[in-house]
Parts: structure tokens; C-alpha cells; sequence
């Protein structure tokens, strides 16, 4: 999606199509107009066809005039600032629709031909219900205009002529037509079509064995891409320098397959920024390097079929798939869709969210460091995670290029205890860190491990080389200071916790046993079967995106003792965010633990409301909604003078209006449910009645029904998660 400026300047516009998800078949250059349509019929199940993970080929354009076309060897590097510029509309993929009667059907992908016997032309794929359709929209290059006939050729095989049919051009270069089409009886039907184009400005410099990429990117990207990898063999690497967006978001994510398949290096320097769509072709890199500076900036699009923004669009929405479908490829089936979704809530489209250091690391936007180790420290860190002595390169060269086919160069070689295994050691590059390549000699690459300055013990992650994690660290539960980002909490809060992105920020009067307690309860509801991970991803990135903050202090008191100015900052801040809890409250001796109550606050207002709007939504439209009307005997706005007789949920506190009412109730039914009530009956039966689990399931079916039917906490937590 296009950032209309590649600053973050106010007021600035975006627009993302999200019209079909696209499929991208590889067809021959186009001889014959006709000859060529035929040859897509027979095929027609190839060109409607499509899958989970759609790869993308396309024939090889010829290189633009400016563009070099001797490729450099590794002994001949390409000169430095080499440009590949953008190209004119003919070299353009791009979308649209075509209706022809009262039907009207998406293109699925439009490409150029430039050598075809008939001249040039645009070849469009429509998508119909039982097949696809084909539309040849001869050119004129002198005027880049249409040009003679148009040439339909439908999915029963009826071919359809447009003889002068009317032409326009859109305001974004789309072509514009509409007519009648005859077919060979002379029966005539109207059609009409439109093609749109999103070429981009795109701009690739090449420097040894990078690709300094500007610009925003379009369909001419993938051809640039394209380009690199059919006659640069040294480029391994993109370096994403100013990227404001993508103008063609579904040719971007095939881009990003490119990238992906041909496994380069995604690289954002220290004063890079990338908004987007250049995000998007970030996350496709194998290794995704970002130094510390770098700005990732994402946000939600617009819009959809109806103009809604992609944020209030259900998520089981067909709109979104394409989207799922790629980042599902980039990131894993559990990082991916919920980085997706977390960059919906981030930021209006019209608005940008620069992505934070902790948000980068949850979702592994970012899989290496960016600060580079020396090749000496490299070899160092290496020789200790393995037991063995150095081995030379010609002692398992042969059966390591075989394994790895060139490598990465130089490098070090080393052998493990386990025979027929090495680890290849290669030193880092002005983009890359050095990695350690655990090879099986005489088969395909094990896991590699990014090792950087600050990271030379071993590894405590390893990944495959489509950069899914294979094991994580665990989650480090301590307190330290507050991260970049949490300056106008400075004043007043010293201690912080980190949960999976989540703030814990604290008094320095607050005890840190309190702090550690409330951060386990928390680790405990997000990670309830305790296996190492969030239960759900899409709930931890909707907390993240909301800035989720845990706000604690010793007691009431201190909070009642800020000026009103400063409560105003702290709470203008977190927004919606944010939740106080006390430390005289928190797994008291003597009394029931608050934490349990206030986290869980937190986690709804914030995660599981947002994920689950139908089901959990602070809305009366809500299913929750309707369960807290059963529960109250009737909608109140405001609470009653009196509760209906047989009402179960009775919380009479008049500050407390329908939305806290919402959250108030929730906690109360999912705790008892858990079991955390049932011997609390004198001292909350004034306002909650099914104290024990067996209450709640016979006396609460529409909750128990609702709870039941979401990936919700089973276990109640008990402040030990890191233990």
C-alpha cells in the first residue's frame, strides 16, 4: 500500500485495493494474438487455478534501454550505482473487470506482450465461475493507447469481436472501454472493461552484491525483481532505503514471492524507511535485517467492496485472504496472520504506526540483528558450540557444495561430533551477520543461526531457512527499566516487565515481588498450557497494538496523590490501554489476589474484544452483550434502582456504565467458571451468584456456550508461570 509521502506528514492519504487474490501462471510470449488465447483455454484450469501459496512467474521482458544486460560475475562485480529504473505502462502487471452483458468478472492478471506477429498487446485473464476468460487489447506503442480490435475469446469458446469500440484513459493511467461485442453469428452483446495499472517508481541500484531499493513499488518491482534474479546471480541482497508503499498491493505480494524464492536478504539501514507495502516486501526477505534506527511504519488499507477500512472488516472476511495467505508464507501459520491483523489495528489507513523494537521481535518481523560481529568473534562463538577441531575446507569441500551449492563466502568450516555432519561458518558482509550453517553432508541445509556481536554464546534460536522458528527462548520475566517508546510514563513509573510486548510498569515503591506476580498472572492467561507461547497470537498482537499497559503502584494512595495534569498524560498515553493494579492488592496474605481481576480487564478491553468482536465485542451487539442482559434480567443503560428478581449479575456501582458493566461481568463468569470464586460466596454474593463452576454451567448456558466456544483460558493462573 502506498504511504503518499515517504515522511510522516499529517493528513497524508493512503488507498490499497483489496479486489481478488491473485493467481500468476507463467504464459509464453504472445505470437499470434489468437493463437495464444486458444492456448489458454486448454489450459484453463491452470489459469483460474489456486492455492494457499501461489508462486509467481512471469515471461522475462526485455531490459529497459537504461538498464545494463550483461550480468557481472562474483569476479566481475556490477559497478557501483548501476540504476534498473522503472519502465512505461506496456511493461505494467496490473488488475480490474470486464463485464460483458449483465455479468461482470475481476481480471486475475494483465501483462504486456512486446513481439507478438500482430503487434503489441495487453493480455487480461478474467475469472469466471467455471473458467477463465481472455481479453486482448491490442496497443499502439507510438501513443500508448488501444489500438484495432479487442478480441474476447469467453470460457465456452465463443470468440467476440469489438470493432471500434470506445476508449478512454483513467486518472491513473487505467484504460477505459466499452462497446458491443459480435460474435460470429453477428449477435451483439455490451461489455465494458476497465484496466487498471499501479507501475510504481521503483528504482534499484546495484552495488556489488546488493540492490539499494527507492521508491514505491508497483508491478514494474516485480519485473525489476525478475530482472535481478534471471541476470545478477550476485545479488543476494535488498537493501530497502526509502520505500513510501505499494500502488499494487497484489502484485507486491507476488513480488515478495520472488523474493523469498530466490532467497535474498531483506536489509533496512539505520536511516532507512519502509511504510506499507515496503513492509510487506520486508517480511519476504529469508534473512530480515533491520539496524537499530531503521522505521517500519504499517497501518490498516482502504477499502473494501462496501468502502469500509479493512479494521472493522470481519476477519473471516474474504478481503483479507490474500494478505493471510502471504504473510502465513513469510512469517509462519501462527506469526504471520496475526502480524496481518496487528498492522490493521496499528494505525488508520490513512495514518502510520512506526513499529517498536518489542513488536518487531514478537512477531520476528526482524530475524537478525542488525549490529555485525567481527569474523574473528564469529569463529570464536562457533568453535564453542560445537566440540571438534577446526577441519580444512578440502576435507569436506566437495560434500558441502553439494549440500549448500555455493555457500556463503568466505568461510570457515568446522566439524561436529555426529559423523557426516559439519557446520559451515560464514563470516558477516556489510549487510549480513555472520551465520552458522549446520549442513548434512550429501543433503539439503539444517538449521542456521544468525550470531551477531552481542549474541556469541549459543544460540538459543534456530530457524529453518524459510525462517520459521523452530525452538524460542523462554520468556524472560524480570524487571528492568522502561524501553524507547514509554517516556511520558518516565515521571512516574521506574520498573517494567515485558510479556510478549506487553508493558508492566511499576512505582519504585511498588514491591517487585508484586511486579513478577502480576507479569506471571499475565504470562499465565496468555500462555495457559504453559508450552512457551501465547495460546493465541492474534490476542497477544491486538494487546501490543492497543499499547496494553499493566499501570501499578504501591497502593491507591500513591495514584490519588498525582496531580491531575499528570494522571491526564499518563492515561491520554495508554488510551484504551491501559489498567491500574496496586501492589497491596496483588496476591495479598490475607485477602484475594486483584491481579486475577485486573489483568483479565486488560486482556479483554484489549485482546480478546478486539479479536472476537462478534463474540466478546464491548457492544450490547455482542454475544457477551447479551449473555450480561440474561445475567441482569433485562438492557440497562444505567444501573436500576432495583435488580429484576432471579438476576445472577447485580454490580450496583453508578459509575459503572454498560461497557464497564460488559467487562465487570466477563470476569466474573470466566473466573467462576475457572473455579477462582467458588468460597467467595459472602463476600461477592451481593453482586455475583454462580460462584462455583457447576453454578455457572447450569445457571449461565448463553455464557458457558460462549466461553466454550473461544480459545480462552481453562486454568485459572496462580502467579507461577516462570517457575
Amino acid at each position: 500500500m502506498l504511504l503518499a509521502n515517504s515522511t510522516l506528514a499529517a493528513g497524508a492519504m493512503f488507498d490499497r485495493r483489496v479486489a481478488v487474490s491473485i493467481d500468476i501462471m507463467h504464459t509464453p510470449r504472445l505470437h499470434r494474438g489468437l493463437a495464444v488465447l486458444a492456448a489458454c483455454m486448454m489450459l484453463a484450469a491452470a489459469c483460474g487455478s489456486s492455492s494457499d501459496a501461489p508462486t509467481a512467474s512471469a515471461p522475462s521482458d526485455p531490459a529497459p534501454a537504461d538498464t545494463p544486460t550483461t550480468a557481472a560475475s562474483t569476479d566481475a562485480p556490477t559497478p557501483a550505482a548501476a540504476p534498473i529504473t522503472a519502465a512505461p505502462i506496456l511493461d505494467a502487471k496490473g488488475d480490474g473487470s470486464i463485464t460483458i452483458g449483465d455479468d461482470e468478472w475481476p481480471f486475475l492478471f494483465v501483462e504486456p506482450s512486446l513481439d507478438g506477429e500482430d503487434g503489441p498487446a495487453l493480455i487480461a485473464y478474467f475469472n469466471t465461475e467455471d473458467a477463465p476468460g481472455v481479453v486482448l487489447v491490442p496497443i499502439d506503442l507510438a501513443i500508448e493507447a488501444p489500438s484495432g480490435d479487442v478480441i474476447v475469446l469467453t470460457p465456452d469458446g465463443n470468440e467476440l469481436t469489438a470493432n471500434a469500440p470506445l476508449f478512454d484513459q483513467g486518472e491513473d493511467e487505467s484504460i477505459l472501454a466499452s462497446g458491443s461485442l459480435v460474435d460470429g453469428s453477428g449477435t451483439s452483446t455490451d461489455f465494458s472493461f476497465e484496466l487498471r495499472f499501479g507501475v510504481g517508481n521503483s528504482s534499484f541500484e546495484l552495488d556489488g552484491n546488493r540492490a539499494i531499493v527507492r521508491g514505491d513499488l508497483g508491478s514494474h518491482t516485480y519485473d525489476q525483481v525478475q530482472y535481478l534474479i534471471d541476470t545478477h546471480p550476485e545479488i543476494d541482497t535488498l537493501v530497502l532505503q526509502d520505500i513510501g508503499g505499494s500502488v499494487n498491493d497484489e502484485v507486491n505480494v507476488q513480488t515478495g514471492r520472488l523474493v523469498r524464492g530466490a532467497g535474498y536478504t531483506t536489509y533496512v539501514p539505520a536511516d532507512g524507511e519502509i511504510y506499507s507495502g515496503g513492509v510487506d516486501l520486508f517480511a519476504a526477505g529469508a534473512v530480515r535485517i533491520a539496524e537499530p534506527g531503521a522505521v517500519i511504519g504499517v497501518h490498516s488499507w482502504c477499502c473494501g467492496a462496501d468502502g469500509e477500512t479493512a479494521d472493522v472488516i470481519p476477519q473471516d472476511d474474504p478481503a483479507h485472504q490474500h494478505q493471510i495467505d502471504y504473510f502465513t508464507l513469510m512469517l509462519g501459520p501462527e506469526l504471520g496472520p496475526a502480524f496481518y491483523f496487528f498492522t490493521l489495528q496499528a494505525a488508520p489507513f490513512d495514518g502510520i504506526d512506526p513499529m517498536t523494537p518489542a513488536e518487531l521481535d514478537f512477531f520476528d518481523v526482524v530475524s537478525a540483528d542488525g549490529v555485525l560481529a567481527e569474523p574473528a568473534d564469529i569463529t570464536a562463538a562457533a568453535q564453542q558450540a560445537v566440540d571438534g577441531p577446526l577441519a580444512t575446507p578440502a576435507e569436506v569441500g566437495d560434500a558441502l557444495r553439494d549440500a549448500v551449492g555455493e555457500g556463503p563466502a568466505p568461510a570457515t568450516v568446522l566439524t561436529l561430533d555426529e559423523p557426516g555432519r559439519v557446520v559451515l561458518v560464514a563470516e558477516p558482509t556489510a549487510t549480513e551477520p555472520g551465520r552458522v550453517i549446520d549442513v548434512a553432508l550429501g543433503g539439503s541445509p539444517g538449521a542456521w543461526t544468525v550470531m551477531t556481536a552481542t549474541e556469541l554464546a549459543i544460540p538459543t534460536t534456530s530457524r529453518d531457512q524459510g525462517g520459521a522458528d523452530e525452538t524460542t527462548s523462554a520468556l524472560d520475566l524480570t524487571i528492568g527499566t522502561l524501553p524507547d517508546g514509554l517516556e511520558p510514563l518516565a515521571d512516574v513509573f521506574v520498573k517494567h516487565v515485558d510479556v510478549w510486548g506487553i508493558h508492566i510498569v511499576a512505582t519504585e515503591s511498588t514491591d517487585d515481588a508484586d511486579v513478577l506476580h502480576a507479569a506471571n498472572v499475565m504470562a499465565q492467561y496468555l500462555d495457559n498450557d504453559a508450552d512457551g507461547a501465547p495460546d493465541d497470537a492474534a490476542v497477544v498482537a491486538s494487546m501490543v497494538s492497543n499499547r496494553a499497559t499493566l499501570l501499578m503502584a504501591a497502593t491507591p494512595d500513591e495514584f490519588e496523590a498525582l496531580d491531575g495534569q499528570t494522571l491526564d498524560r499518563i492515561f491520554d498515553f495508554v488510551g484504551r490501554g491501559g489498567q491500574d493494579l496496586y501492589g497491596s492488592e496483588t496476591n495479598p496474605s490475607n485477602g484475594f489476589d486483584a491481579s486475577l481481576e485486573e489483568v483479565h480487564h486488560l486482556i479483554l478491553n484489549t485482546g480478546w474484544s478486539v479479536v472476537y468482536p462478534d463474540q466478546l465485542g464491548i457492544s450490547e451487539a455482542s454475544e457477551l452483550g447479551a449473555a450480561l442482559d440474561l445475567a441482569r434480567g433485562g438492557r440497562f443503560e444505567n444501573v436500576p434502582a432495583s435488580y429484576p428478581d432471579g438476576a445472577w449479575f447485580t454490580y450496583d456501582d453508578r459509575t459503572c456504565e454498560y461497557d464497564c458493566m460488559l467487562t465487570e461481568y466477563f470476569y466474573w463468569v470466566h473466573t467462576s467458571l475457572l473455579g477462582a470464586q467458588a468460597e467467595r460466596a459472602d463476600e461477592i454474593g451481593h453482586e455475583w451468584r454462580l460462584v462455583s463452576p457447576e453454578q455457572v454451567r447450569s445457571g449461565d448456558a448463553a455464557a458457558v456456550a460462549l466461553i466454550d466456544s473461544l480459545p480462552l483460558p481453562t486454568t485459572i493462573p496462580d502467579g507461577s508461570y516462570a517457575s
